[in-house]
C-alpha cells in the first residue's frame, strides 16, 4: 500500500502531519488539506542532515526512516506548540514537513509542490526553525540573545536602534560580566568568553548555510527557533543582529571600553570571530520582505535579484535548488522542473536569459552582474558531478560558489566599464542554447602568476615583490609606483572593509602607515633573517628625518596625498599603533594577513608597453590568457581562446590597478584599442 495519496493540484492540496501516539518513536497521520480553505497547521524549517544516518518513524502506521535530525525534531515539536498555543488542545497540532509530506519520490508532485512553498510557509500559523538538540553552547546563545533583546529593548524604548549613539550601543553590557569577561580561558585567547564562543557556534551551524531556509524564514509570519526543548523568538534574534549591524555602522567612532576584553570586543565588532553575516542576512531579508507588497512589477523583480544576489553562496543538496530554493520570494518566471530530461545547464542558462532580459527592460543593474560567479574555475574546480556536468563557462555556478575555496574569495568590486562604451557597441546576447556574445577590450595578456605570500612571510614575500618590480624598471599606468601597485593590489581588491576605506584619500595615508607597520610586524617577528629599517631603503623610503620621510610614502604610496604626523619616530619606537584609529588598524590587520587565507593571488599582466598587477584566484589563470574590459561588467574578466575554436571560456573575473574605474577609456579614446565581440561558451 502507497503512503501518499495523489494531491488536487486545482485546489492546491498539500499533506499535513498529526501525533497518533508517542511511546518512543513518533507515530504519525498524513492527511490532505486545501490552501485556498486556509488550514491552521504550523510548518517546519530544519536541516535533512545526513541521509544516511537515519531512524524509524511510523507514517501512517507503515515503518519511515527518518534522518536524525528530523527524528529528533519530532520528538520535541509538539512540546513546543503547547508551550506556544496553551489553550488549545494538543490534538489540534498539525505540522507540514517536506521530507515526509511530499512524495520525494514523485517528480511530477516534487515539481507542483515547489511552486507552492511561498504559500505553504506564509500561510502558516506558526514556523519553528529546528536547530537541533540541546547542548551547553545553544542554551548559552540563546540566553545571550534574549539578554541582548531585552537590553536593546529598554534602551531603545520608542526609537530605532539606528538612532543610538554609540556610547548607548554599548554602555549598558558593563552591568553584564558574561558577555564583556574571560570565563572559559585566559583573556588573551582568541575565544575566551563562553557567550560569544557559543555564539559562533551557533551561526556556524549548517542550518544558516541553506538555500531554502531563507524564503522558509523571509515568509514566516510567526517564527521561532528551537534546539531541543530550548527556544527563541525570532524578534530576540533581529534585535540583537541589529544591535550588531549598528556597531558595526559607528565602528570608526568606538573605541574599545577599558572593561571589556579584547576577544569579547572583537567578537562583537568583527566577523572573524562570530560569522554575524549569516543570521544577518537573512534578518534583512525578512526585514525587506514586506517592501515588494507596496512595488511595482519592475521594482519586485529587481529587489528577486537583490535577493539571489545576497544569498548565492548558500548550500543546495540538488544543484537545481540554488535556483528553485529562492523563486517564492521573487518574480522569476521560471517552472520547478526536477526531471533528468532537464539539465542542470538549461536551468541555470534559462536563468541567466532572464536576467538579461530584466536588465534590457529596466537598465537597472549591470548586464553581466552574474559574471563573478562564473568561470572555467567554477566547474573545473567542482567537486558535485552534477555541477560538472557541462555547465557554459559563463553562467554562475551557485552550488560550487558554496564550497569553502570559493567563500574564502571576497567579492571584487569596481567600475571598470564606466564611461567606456558608446550606445553603439552592442550589448550581450544569448546565440543559440550555449553560447554568450559580448563585447569588450583587451587589456594586455597574464605574463605570470605572482608567489602567494603566507601568514608568516606575507612581509617578505611582498617586499621581494615591489623590490622586483623597482629593479626591473617595470612601467605602471598613469605613473603608479611598484610600491602603490602591491600596495593597491593588497588592500583594493579585498572586496571587504578594506576596500571601501581604500577609497577614501585621509583614510590610505593612514593605511599606508598601517600597512608599513605591519611590514615591519611580521618581519621582525617572524622572520629568519630581519630586514629592520633596511625595510625603508627596500621600498624607497626615505628615513632621514620625518618631513623626508612622510613626503616620500606619499610618493610610494599614495600617488602623492599629503601625510602628516610623526610617524618615522612612531615606527622607529615600535609605537604607531598611538596614532591609527581602531578601524584603520583592523582593516590594514585583516588585509595583510587575510592574504594567508583567502583564496586569491597576484598577476602580472603585460600590454600596450604597461605593466598591471592583477589579483584573481588562486593560480586561476595561466600565462597567455587575455584579461578584458567587457561592456555591462562592473570588473574584469580574464578569458582563454578555446584551442582550434574561434569562441573563448570564461576563466573568471579579476582586479587590475588602475584599470577598475572606467580608466581604459583615455585607451580608447587614443585609438590605441579596438571594441571587440568576444563568443564565450
Amino acid at each position: 500500500m502507497s503512503l501518499y495519496e495523489p494531491l488536487d493540484a486545482g485546489k492546491s492540496e498539500i499533506r499535513l502531519l498529526e501525533y497518533v501516539s508517542f511511546s518512543g518513536q513518533p507515530s504519525l497521520r498524513l492527511s490532505s488539506a486545501s490552501l485556498d480553505e486556509k488550514p491552521a497547521y504550523t510548518a517546519l524549517s530544519y536541516v535533512w542532515g545526513d541521509v544516511s544516518i537515519t531512524e524509524p518513524i511510523l507514517l501512517n502506521g507503515q515503518e519511515f526512516q527518518a534522518t536524525k535530525n528530523l527524528f529528533h525534531a519530532l520528538q520535541h515539536l509538539q512540546d513546543h506548540w503547547i508551550d506556544t498555543f496553551p489553550g488549545r488542545h494538543p490534538q489540534g497540532f498539525r505540522i507540514w514537513v517536506d521530507a515526509l509530506c511530499i512524495n520525494q519520490q514523485d517528480i511530477a508532485e516534487r515539481n507542483q509542490q515547489v511552486q507552492l512553498m511561498r504559500r505553504v510557509y506564509s500561510s502558516a500559523e506558526l514556523v519553528f526553525s529546528w536547530l537541533g538538540m540541546d547542548t551547553e553552547e545553544m542554551g548559552a546563545a540563546f540566553e545571550t540573545i534574549n539578554l541582548v533583546a531585552h537590553e536593546m529593548d529598554k534602551v531603545v524604548g520608542r526609537r530605532h536602534i539606528g538612532g543610538l549613539e554609540p556610547h548607548e550601543l554599548i554602555s549598558w553590557m558593563k552591568d553584564w560580566p558574561q558577555l564583556i569577561l574571560a570565563d572559559i580561558g585566559p583573556e588573551n585567547d582568541w575565544h575566551s568568553n563562553q557567550s560569544w564562543k557559543s555564539m559562533r557556534s551557533l551561526f556556524n551551524l549548517p542550518y544558516w548555510f541553506r538555500v531554502w531556509v531563507v524564503q522558509e524564514i523571509v515568509l514566516a509570519e510567526n517564527l521561532v527557533l528551537l534546539s531541543g526543548k530550548s527556544s527563541v523568538d525570532w524578534i530576540a534574534l533581529f534585535l540583537t543582529c541589529s544591535w550588531i549591524g549598528r556597531l558595526k555602522e559607528v565602528r570608526t567612532y568606538l573605541q574599545k571600553p577599558p572593561w571589556i576584553i579584547e576577544s569579547a570586543w572583537l567578537s562583537i565588532t568583527s566577523s572573524d570571530r562570530v560569522p554575524w553575516h549569516n543570521p544577518m542576512r537573512l534578518m534583512k531579508s525578512k526585514h525587506l520582505h514586506k517592501r515588494p507588497e507596496t512595488l511595482g512589477a519592475d521594482e519586485w523583480e529587481s529587489w528577486g535579484w537583490q535577493l539571489m544576489s545576497w544569498n548565492h553562496t548558500l548550500a543546495a543538496t540538488d544543484p537545481k535548488d540554488s535556483i528553485y530554493g529562492l523563486l517564492g520570494l521573487t518574480k522569476l518566471h521560471l517552472i520547478p522542473d526536477y526531471s533528468p530530461d532537464v539539465s542542470v545547464a538549461s536551468v541555470y542558462v534559462e536563468y541567466f536569459a532572464q536576467y538579461l532580459a530584466f536588465w534590457k527592460r529596466t537598465g537597472q543593474g549591470k548586464e553581466l552582474e552574474l559574471l563573478p560567479m562564473a568561470g572555467l574555475h567554477m566547474i573545473t574546480g567542482a567537486t558535485q558531478p552534477l555541477v560538472k556536468a557541462d555547465l557554459p563557462t559563463w553562467v554562475p555556478n551557485y552550488p560550487h560558489a558554496w564550497s569553502e575555496s570559493n567563500r574564502s574569495f571576497e567579492p571584487i568590486t569596481g567600475d571598470a566599464d564606466n564611461g567606456v562604451f558608446g550606445s553603439d557597441v552592442p550589448d550581450a546576447n544569448i546565440s543559440g542554447e550555449r553560447h554568450l556574445l559580448v563585447s569588450g577590450i583587451r587589456i594586455g595578456e597574464v605574463l605570470r602568476n605572482l608567489p602567494k605570500p603566507t601568514l608568516f612571510d606575507t612581509g617578505h614575500k611582498l617586499v621581494q615583490l615591489i623590490e622586483q618590480l623597482m629593479t626591473s624598471n617595470t612601467q605602471f599606468p598613469n605613473g603608479m609606483t611598484a610600491q602603490e601597485a602591491v600596495f593597491r593590489a593588497v588592500f583594493e581588491s579585498g572586496g571587504r572593509g578594506e576596500a571601501v576605506l581604500f577609497r577614501y584619500p585621509e583614510a590610505r595615508a593612514e593605511m599606508a602607515i598601517g600597512f608599513l607597520f605591519h611590514l615591519m610586524y611580521i618581519d621582525r617577528e617572524f622572520a629568519e633573517e630581519p630586514l629592520g629599517q633596511r625595510l625603508f631603503e627596500l621600498l624607497g623610503l626615505d628615513d632621514s628625518n620625518s618631513e623626508a620621510f612622510n613626503s616620500s610614502i606619499s610618493k610610494a604610496f599614495i600617488s602623492g596625498h599629503g601625510i602628516d604626523g610623526s610617524w618615522l619616530e612612531r615606527l622607529v619606537e615600535w609605537n604607531p599603533e598611538d596614532g591609527l584609529s581602531p578601524e584603520i588598524h583592523d582593516q590594514v590587520k585583516s588585509g595583510v594577513t587575510a592574504w594567508d587565507w583567502r583564496d586569491r593571488g597576484m598577476l602580472q599582466i603585460g600590454g600596450d608597453g604597461d605593466s598591471y598587477i592583477g589579483v584573481s584566484r588562486q593560480n586561476m589563470a595561466e600565462a597567455g590568457d587575455v584579461v578584458c574590459i567587457l561592456k555591462g561588467s562592473s570588473v574584469p574578466v580574464i578569458l582563454r581562446k578555446t584551442e582550434g575554436e574561434a569562441t573563448w571560456s570564461l576563466v573568471g573575473t579579476c582586479w587590475v590597478g588602475g584599470m577598475m574605474n572606467g580608466e581604459v577609456r583615455m585607451k580608447l579614446d587614443g585609438a590605441s584599442v579596438n571594441v571587440e565581440r568576444f563568443e564565450l561558451h
